[in-house]
């Protein structure tokens, strides 16, 4: 793994087939079915959501994500995310939780390169994680501004010419494609909040960004503090008007807000990278009173995002990589590689078939 790494600067075309989730084949060793929620795997019943929200908590361990029986300390870092186990038990169709294992180092700007250009890091990269530079390698980020190509929406993927070269009829022999009602897709909406590293890898590629410094890992409070100023901005008023607010070092505070629908943007990709629970664990360490206090606001936070979120959306919240009992992380211990991804949509997704047949807590065979 000392080896360096060579990025590739092609391009995967809009012919490039991307697969279902219920064609996927986890490997047991990266991704896990979670089966104190469910042990198959999933099947999609609707088409794709066209909103998509990343909810990133930096260094969220796994097993701060679980369930772990008899802990009844309110302290405690575990059995925070209350709201979040109570949607994956009544909105079973709705909802899905797994672990995974990310490939080391376990450094925020090289789990970036990995989850948005499905590349493996190395430690010889590990430097970089202080001065990273702009991703020049495919990404999902740059293929969301592609593919705002000329669609007919009365073509199917089909039905293009064998002359067509690229799927939709986006031609490069456009004398021998179908013309009628081809409109350009409008260039899609991207924000970011949180962990300036984004900027440094995407520093052209989003439409509205608040970036925070993330190397003052002393302090606790202003990135997560700058996004919740910001993150409801961009999503509908919903049904709850009151704000998850929070003064980081007293109780919480329910204040209410004046909300209106007016002049929101109409994102497609909205990510909100929170930096607390990682600068408590550098700080203290990943069992310190304030661990809790900052995972419950995070699991908060969640169900506030998810009651705002717009109709046929997506959210994926899940940690970057874990942390040591320390705080620490960047290697390849079991607790600085393992982390849970949470899938909540906003209409019915999956098909659930659940099992008794595991008493661990994890299913390794799906």
């Amino acid at each position: 793994f000392f080896l360096t790494r060579r990025e590739l600067d092609l391009k995967a075309s809009s012919k490039t087939t991307v697969p279902r989730i219920d064609d996927l084949i986890f490997h047991k060793d990266v991704v896990f079915t979670l089966t104190e929620v469910r042990s198959a795997r999933p099947h999609i019943e609707n088409p794709p959501p066209k909103k998509v929200f990343l909810f990133i908590v930096d260094a969220l361990r796994l097993d701060f994500m679980t369930r772990q029986e008899g802990v009844t300390d309110s302290d405690s870092p575990y059995n925070q995310f209350q709201s979040m186990h109570r949607l994956l038990e009544h909105n079973a169709s709705q909802s899905l939780l797994f672990g995974f294992r990310a490939d080391p180092p376990t450094v925020t700007a090289q789990r970036l390169k990995s989850l948005t250009t499905g590349s493996l890091p190395t430690f010889i990269d590990i430097g970089a994680n202080m001065n990273s530079s702009a991703i020049t390698e495919d990404n999902f980020i740059d293929q969301l501004l592609s593919r705002a190509a000329f669609v007919d929406s009365n073509i199917s993927r089909n039905t293009c010419p064998d002359t067509c070269t690229e799927i939709d009829c986006n031609c490069t022999n456009t004398s021998s494609c179908p013309t009628n009602n081809t409109t350009p897709n409008p260039t899609p909406t991207l924000i970011a909040l949180g962990d300036d590293t984004w900027g440094s890898l995407f520093p052209t590629q989003f439409t509205s960004t608040q970036y925070y410094d993330s190397f003052n890992t002393r302090d606790l409070d202003t990135v997560d503090e700058g996004i919740i100023s910001h993150l409801f901005d961009y999503l509908p008023c919903g049904n709850n008007l009151t704000s998850p607010l929070k003064s980081l070092k007293n109780d919480y505070l329910a204040q209410e807000v004046q909300c209106s629908d007016a002049n929101k943007p109409n994102w497609d990709l909205m990510i909100a990278h929170f930096l607390g629970v990682d600068h408590i664990g550098h700080t203290h360490n990943a069992f310190h009173p304030l661990m809790g206090e900052r995972l419950a606001l995070m699991d908060m936070l969640l169900m506030q995002v998810i009651e705002r979120l717009p109709p046929d959306s997506v959210l994926f919240l899940f940690g970057d990589h874990g942390m040591t009992d320390q705080g620490e992380h960047g290697g390849s211990s079991q607790h600085e590689t393992e982390s849970g991804l949470f899938v909540y949509s906003t209409e019915p997704m999956f098909t659930v078939h659940t099992s008794n047949n595991d008493t661990n807590g994890r299913n390794d065979n799906n």
